[in-house]
């Protein structure tokens, strides 16, 4: 029977898209539950490919396609990593904006070989609510942890301004101006 490696990063990453049952699998797996897991990643991808993804009918056939082919390669018998990769490389290239093609090339060197903007741009967008939650967890990383405390901001947030997102936000920009244009 061959068996994977299952890393404490991977672990970490189930561990947050499935929860507690996924606590503890870190060390030697079955070639079998490896691909199990990798059959999850690529629902879980399908289905948020499918919820958070607004974009053009060919973009999302483009996504939803590659995904196909991770849970296909979760099927099959031998080792698929290489292939399994390939194709989140993909997914991740499609979702920038469209897969670079440079075959014709002998030299891609150029910061614009990579604008990846002929069919699309990718652009996000956040509700004042999704702008209050993006501060609150930045508060908690550096660079962002050395400008205020996240206690103290979640404090203001739900018992100061009520869960209020717009007049937390007012209060933040007026207060943290320059970290607000650093965040947003």
């Amino acid at each position: 029977m061959n068996f994977v490696e299952i890393s404490i990063p991977f672990e970490t990453l189930l561990h947050k898209l499935w929860g507690v049952k996924m606590i503890n699998i870190h060390g030697k797996a079955s070639e079998r539950k490896w691909k199990k897991y990798l059959a999850k990643i690529a629902k879980a991808l399908n289905k948020s490919i499918i919820m958070n993804v607004d974009s053009d009918g060919f973009h999302k056939n483009q996504l939803l396609s590659q995904v196909s082919q991770l849970n296909e390669l979760s099927k099959v018998k031998d080792n698929a990593d290489i292939e399994f990769i390939y194709h989140l490389s993909a997914i991740i290239f499609e979702l920038l904006g469209g897969i670079p093609d440079h075959r014709d090339r002998t030299v891609v060197n150029s910061q614009n070989d990579f604008l990846l903007t002929l069919m699309r741009r990718l652009h996000y967008t956040q509700t004042p609510y999704q702008k209050v939650m993006t501060i609150l967890e930045a508060s908690k990383h550096k660079p962002f942890s050395d400008f205020h405390n996240h206690e103290e901001l979640e404090e203001k947030y739900f018992f100061e301004y009520s869960k209020n997102p717009n007049a937390f936000l007012d209060w933040y920009k007026n207060y943290h101006t320059k970290v607000y244009v650093k965040l947003f």
